[in-house]
């Protein structure tokens, strides 16, 4: 494939938001194991900052870029990216 791939990226910020897209959104599937994650957490939103940035790195060596959606926290973005 010779073309630029970018990597969407939502921002979870809660167990329950995650279940919701697991329920409601064709074609999303947030894993078990990142559900479990947020309901664990003692911030969800920390800790969906943290898988974020988990995801960021782990597409790094695949995609082009990422286009991150963070529905109302921007401010979190450069730690995300890791900047």
């Amino acid at each position: 494939l010779d073309v630029p791939v970018l990597a969407g990226i939502l921002l979870l910020k809660s167990a329950r938001m995650a279940r919701f897209l697991n329920d409601n959104i064709p074609g999303v599937r947030v894993p078990d194991s990142l559900v479990e994650r947020l309901d664990k957490a003692g911030n969800p939103l920390e800790e969906g900052v943290a898988i974020a940035r988990e995801t960021v790195r782990s597409v790094r060596q695949c995609c082009q870029g990422v286009h991150l959606m963070t529905l109302g926290h921007e401010e979190r973005i450069p730690e995300i990216l890791g900047n």
